[in-house]
């Protein structure tokens, strides 16, 4: 049996110097300003809830319109742009901090290194946001981020009607049910 509660607390460990980093904690000091600009010269016509689903079908068409493939919206191969990937990633990031209870993290998903990521209560997973824009630029459905907003509102309520517990309580609490 998986001890949940050991393992949730030796990850929080792990991560936690990654969080005190001049560069995460720059990057984060910079979230509303990198927000406003992004809102200002990447998707000026914003529906008025930006952080709706619609705002995310909104800023989803913004960014296949804005990149042809998947290496042009990934900083590591794109030509040029970075603060407009970055402007993208901080956008569908915050929207699942603000709308879903999440927290900005910076963790090493391995292969990409350390990046910025969001932790969900409900999710043993870290959602990564470079690679939710890849993906969306990659597989071009226009229907990516509005798919993931859906499950995300599902599992968010779940585990809001289930009285917001611990994240290692409502994992346990997840596999119990799936064995029952």
């Amino acid at each position: 049996m998986v001890d949940y509660a050991e393992a949730y607390e030796q990850e929080q460990r792990r991560i936690a110097p990654f969080q005190q980093r001049p560069e995460w904690r720059d990057w984060l000091a910079g979230m509303d300003a990198a927000l406003a600009g992004f809102f200002d010269r990447v998707v000026p016509d914003m529906p008025a809830d930006p952080w709706s689903e619609e705002g995310l079908r909104h800023a989803e068409a913004a960014a296949l319109e804005r990149f042809p493939d998947a290496d042009s919206a990934d900083p590591e191969t794109a030509q040029a742009g970075a603060d407009v990937i970055d402007g993208f990633r901080r956008y569908l990031g915050e929207l699942l901090v603000r709308r879903f209870e999440g927290a900005w993290v910076y963790v090493d998903l391995g292969a990409t290194g350390l990046v910025p990521a969001v932790a969900l209560p409900y999710s043993p997973e870290y959602f990564d946001v470079g690679g939710a824009l890849t993906m969306a630029v990659q597989r071009r459905t226009g229907g990516e981020w509005s798919a993931v907003h859906r499950f995300q509102r599902e599992d968010h309520d779940a585990w809001v009607g289930a009285g917001r517990p611990e994240p290692p309580v409502w994992q346990q609490m997840q596999d119990d049910e799936a064995l029952a």
